[in-house]
């Protein structure tokens, strides 16, 4: 194989002599590079590197927060030359100035029988040689985390003399050749030999940035981590004035490149530390291949979005025993200009004071928004199809923190070993599929594969996980299905608390407030009705109020519907439970109020009467009285 010198200029370290500067203070750097594609192996030779998934992440700064240790970050100098050869022969052709230093004829070539910059399988080499020297020095590589590594030591019943649950010293999580870390005195003398072993080229603690994230830990053992100067770094993509109001028109190759480019950079902080774009980021990502100029100003105002509201997310100091897991599961199917279904997940690490219905502190540990990966009929299987994908993730993320309190545990058998975990809650706001998971007696309904599926989904809850309903103004995951106001859930992320209430209560309160439907016309015209909540988000100052829309009378006596949540059809009585009267004594004629500069007037029965308007707004709807 080739190779090839890269020569750099790199920043002093202060330990170079003056006369190895340059004149601005730099130091110079030379690299040799193999060009890797000439292995002869490169289709079947072992290439994957060692890449720390965010679950693992999670993992480990969870153990960090909840022990109170100090967070560490460290980077192995020249990771990829530690690596040893797999034992296959290799040669290189060297460069002149090495064939030269060396004494070689023009026909020799050098042996590579270690890792070298560029070669294929120098990042695996790397990490085996890593992952050795770890377990020399006694830690435990996780099981279903390869990356992720524990220090224990075995632990005596004071009593009885018995092996008891190993002590937890620390762990760590490797990306490539950049650690995280934390751990007791133990943990760290171990580290320090590991160090001998591999210079740490930096080693930073409580506050840096690690795979482009900036995490501070405060005084408590919280964590803080945010990519706000990330995003304060993603420039707009420029459009010109003649191109702005050609809305529909298709990208050229050049905008179509600075599209991928600004929805590229808004996913790395979408799918890392802001859920709140992640369905918009999705939506994008999707329309790239037929974007039109809608999509490139649809990308800018994401981007202005992310920058106008500043996310830090925590990783809360909650004691091992009494960590649990809360996942947020919903669904959309065909909604606004988006075909077929969408999911979304989102899960909280919080206390089992979450499931007694008390107020308790959560904070995200995990979340996703994507397509359904099958076709359904209806919005019972979209979110059917979401409840299985959440429960798994669930189940993963809850073995990942069970195997690493105790590493001896049967992980092999999750359906046994989560039952002796905390009580775990799955939250949905799916009246249907709540019935389909809880009552005895199997409720009819017209899909059987959605049945089948809730059944299985029911299995699965025995592994210690309580299925828990809320209302929809109160579903946390619903801007991971769909394009939406993501303030909610914004709210919940800077507040840190949450509360769930009895789903009888609520259910009782709703049906109450059915039969005195009445009331609405002695409302004031301008105060909507107080809709009784499933859940809230609790705040120190004030309560977040709930998109919700409501009836009021107008001074005319006409009935009105005001629409606070962004809609993009028109508005239609016909199905609405809670209409203050009888369809049969409203005229057939509407007047709908979009904005405050639209109005529009037509029929709210016929093939017509829930047109599309073609953008979500919001407004009010006005039917009158007969006679």
């Amino acid at each position: 194989m080739r190779c090839r010198w890269i020569l750099n200029w790199k920043e002093a370290t202060g330990e170079e002599l003056k006369e190895d500067l340059s004149d601005q203070g730099c130091r110079a750097k030379a690299r040799l590079v193999i060009i890797g594609y000439e292995d002869p192996d490169i289709d079947v030779v072992n290439n994957d590197a060692p890449t720390l998934t965010k679950d693992g992440r999670m993992t480990v700064l969870q153990a960090v927060a909840s022990h109170r240790w100090e967070l560490l970050s460290f980077d192995v100098s020249t990771a990829f030359l530690h690596g040893r050869g797999d034992g296959r022969t290799l040669g290189i052709h060297p460069p002149p100035e090495l064939r030269e230093s060396l004494g070689m004829g023009p026909n020799d070539q050098c042996a590579l029988d270690g890792g070298a910059y560029g070669r294929i399988d120098a990042p695996f080499l790397w990490f085996c040689e890593f992952r050795d020297e770890l377990i020399r020095q006694g830690c435990t590589q996780h099981p279903l985390d390869p990356f992720v590594f524990g220090l224990y030591s075995e632990s005596k019943d004071s009593s009885t003399g018995e092996k008891s649950t190993p002590k937890f010293h620390g762990c760590l999580g490797i990306h490539v050749d950049d650690g995280i870390a934390g751990g007791d005195e133990t943990f760290l003398k171990m580290l320090g030999r590991v160090e001998k072993r591999f210079k740490f080229g930096a080693f930073e603690k409580r506050e840096f940035k690690y795979t482009g994230i900036h995490f501070r830990q405060w005084d408590d053992g919280s964590i803080e981590y945010d990519q706000v100067a990330y995003i304060e770094k993603i420039q707009p993509v420029s459009i010109d004035k003649s191109r702005k109001h050609q809305t529909s028109s298709p990208l050229n190759d050049n905008e179509k490149s600075n599209l991928r480019s600004i929805v590229g950079a808004l996913q790395y902080a979408a799918v890392h530390s802001r859920p709140d774009i992640a369905a918009k980021v999705g939506e994008l990502q999707s329309a790239v291949n037929t974007a039109t100029i809608a999509d490139l100003v649809q990308a800018n105002r994401v981007l202005a979005e992310a920058k106008q509201h500043k996310v830090s997310l925590m990783v809360l100091p909650i004691q091992p025993e009494l960590l649990t897991y809360c996942a947020f599961s919903d669904a959309s199917f065909m909604s606004g200009k988006r075909s077929g279904a969408h999911q979304g997940t989102l899960i909280f690490s919080t206390t089992p004071e979450l499931l007694e219905n008390k107020r308790a502190i959560v904070a995200p540990v995990a979340w996703a928004s994507k397509k359904v990966p099958r076709v359904v009929r209806s919005t019972l299987g979209a979110e059917a199809a979401a409840l299985s994908n959440t429960v798994d993730r669930l189940m993963w993320i809850r073995l990942l923190w069970a195997w690493i309190k105790d590493p001896t545990c049967d992980w092999a058998h999750p359906e046994k070993l989560l039952k002796s975990e905390t009580t775990s809650a799955l939250v949905t706001d799916c009246k249907s599929a709540y019935d389909l998971l809880t009552r005895t007696a199997i409720p009819q309904c017209s899909e059987h594969q959605t049945t089948v599926e809730c059944l299985l989904i029911r299995e699965r809850l025995q592994e210690n996980c309580k299925v828990r309903w809320v209302s929809s103004q109160a579903m946390l995951a619903d801007c991971l299905t769909k394009t939406m106001d993501s303030q909610a859930l914004r709210t919940c992320l800077a507040t840190g608390r949450y509360v769930l209430q009895d789903e009888g209560h609520v259910l009782k309160t709703r049906s109450d407030r059915r039969q005195r439907l009445e009331w609405i016309k002695g409302q004031a015209v301008d105060e909507p009705p107080v809709e009784a909540e499933s859940c809230q988000m609790a705040t120190t100052n004030h309560h977040a109020q709930p998109l919700q829309d409501f009836w009021k009378w107008g001074p005319q006596g006409e009935l009105i519907r005001v629409h606070v949540r962004p809609r993009e059809l028109k508005f239609t009585p016909i199905g609405i439970l809670d209409c203050p009267v009888d369809l049969r004594k409203l005229e057939t004629c509407r007047v709908t109020q979009i904005g405050k500069n639209r109005s529009e007037r037509d029929f709210w029965v016929g093939t017509n009467a829930a047109k599309n308007v073609g953008y979500a707004w919001t407004g009010s709807t006005i039917f009158f009285i007969k006679g």
